[in-house]
């Protein structure tokens, strides 16, 4: 399970219960419980582009969360302006695509 952080937060029987059901509910080996859509966001987004060793194009208007998760990465990134998608392109034009 995971909030900010199980040592600091704990995990208790419930957070455990609660992960299981959850998996057998939707017939997966396993789930994870956030304490927030904020964690959520920053943890995924994080995790997948390290994971993935992404290069991230990331709209300037996203929700703080996105954009935690996506410096928390320490990835490449390239931000464009708000709903530009002919900034977008000129980014994606100009990144390496052999990275």
């Amino acid at each position: 399970s995971s909030g900010i952080n199980a040592e600091y937060g704990g995990t208790s029987h419930y957070h455990v219960a609660l992960e299981n059901r959850l998996a057998e509910l939707h017939n997966k080996e396993r789930s994870l419980v956030f304490t927030s859509c904020y964690v959520a966001n920053d943890t995924t987004l994080q995790t997948l582009a390290r994971q993935l060793d992404a290069e991230i194009f990331s709209d300037s208007g996203n929700h703080a969360s996105m954009i935690a998760g996506i410096t928390n990465s320490r990835m490449p990134k390239h931000i464009f302006r708000h709903n530009d998608t002919d900034h977008l392109e000129e980014l994606l034009a100009n990144s390496d695509p052999d990275r």
